[in-house]
């Protein structure tokens, strides 16, 4: 544990995104603040996710980056707060100057070979922490962290809580249940890790003829509902969309979900956190690391000679630019299909709902 001062006044944690990742460090934060309870506990984060975290914090501000925002400004605003004690949960070149701007005497982040970014993120730290075990989830690289300023791991689940209104939104637009949500997109940066419509179509099919379930397509912005109006054209189901929403809208809907179906991404592991049943389908990437930790979540994944080990990563592909994506050819729709029943999903639907609720 590294020596901080008597009285830490205000804290600042730092992950800007990606979605996925940001929502596996809400228990770090939280450890965190309950370290610190009378400092105010801000959280650094790209402007695009500020509406998951901002009804997340214990007693602290979500300070927004946006994408138009200079440096200066950034760090006018940032030094103006006067941090005692920096956090830095994300470990790459931005993050770490961020971190260095806001002048705080104490700013710890990953030891250099357990981020990307490697020695100038760590030069900006004036702590580095060294994650116990060389493959770690996100959500435990994030929590050894806390730990190493006095905090405990939290295990509880769900972690994350939907707003009522959106909760309430959310159950009037289903009526009825069992409800599958299906999430075919992902990042544009991650298209290689998405697996394929037609699968998910006969899926769909498969999971109506199993269980009655009413069956919809999630998406998240204007590119993921393109591809769910591409998997809506060539399913025989002709799977309906949710309405168009904003994060916090998003929420609700994963949150009244009693089963959520996607690749490793964003909503997946929203939905994760809010405790709801998913089936996330890996090719890619390690599940190890990169899956959601719930204990209602199930990773299907089958690794080729292709994905090699890769230190602190785990199993991962480099090539991003790949067409064949044999990894993901390799999941069929049965694996997929058992996976949705391993969550024991219909089981939990009559308690899914009491405790994810939240003003």
């Amino acid at each position: 544990m590294i020596t901080l001062p008597d009285s830490v006044k205000k804290l600042l944690f730092i992950r800007l995104g990606s979605l996925g990742d940001l929502v596996k460090c809400v228990p770090a934060y939280r450890s965190l603040a309950n370290c610190f309870p009378q400092a105010q506990s801000d959280w650094l984060v790209d402007a695009r996710f500020a509406g998951v975290i901002d009804s997340q914090l214990n007693a602290g501000s979500v300070v927004p980056v946006f994408k138009t925002s200079s440096f200066r400004k950034i760090r006018k605003t940032l030094q103006a707060n006067n941090y005692d004690l920096v956090v830095d949960a994300h470990g790459n070149i931005r993050s770490g100057v961020l971190a260095k701007m806001t002048g705080a005497p104490f700013r710890m982040g990953f030891s250099r070979g357990f981020h990307k970014e490697g020695w100038i993120n760590s030069f900006c730290m004036t702590h580095r922490v060294t994650p116990q075990g060389l493959i770690q989830n996100r959500r435990l690289m994030a929590m050894s962290l806390a730990k190493e300023c006095g905090g405990v791991d939290c295990n509880d689940y769900p972690f994350l809580a939907s707003r009522s209104q959106y909760f309430q939104e959310a159950q009037a637009f289903f009526k009825s249940g069992p409800i599958i949500l299906i999430h075919p997109g992902g990042s544009r940066k991650g298209m290689y890790k998405r697996w394929f419509l037609d699968r998910y179509a006969l899926l769909a099919k498969k999971l109506k003829d199993a269980y009655a379930a009413n069956i919809f397509l999630v998406w998240n912005d204007r590119e993921e509902k393109t591809l769910c109006e591409a998997l809506q054209k060539i399913s025989v189901l002709h799977l309906p969309l949710i309405p168009d929403t904003d994060l916090p809208g998003l929420m609700g809907y994963l949150a009244v979900a009693d089963l959520v179906i996607g690749a490793d991404s964003g909503p997946v592991h929203l939905a994760d956190a809010l405790g709801t049943p998913v089936v996330s389908i890996h090719g890619p990437k390690d599940p190890a690391r990169y899956g959601p930790c719930g204990p209602r979540a199930v990773a299907v994944s089958h690794h080729l000679p292709c994905v090699f080990p890769n230190g602190f990563e785990g199993l991962v592909c480099r090539n991003t630019a790949c067409k064949h994506r044999n990894c993901l050819q390799e999941i069929t729709v049965d694996d997929v299909f058992a996976a949705c029943e391993k969550t024991g999903f219909l089981g939990f639907v009559s308690t899914s709902k009491r405790c994810k609720e939240n003003d």
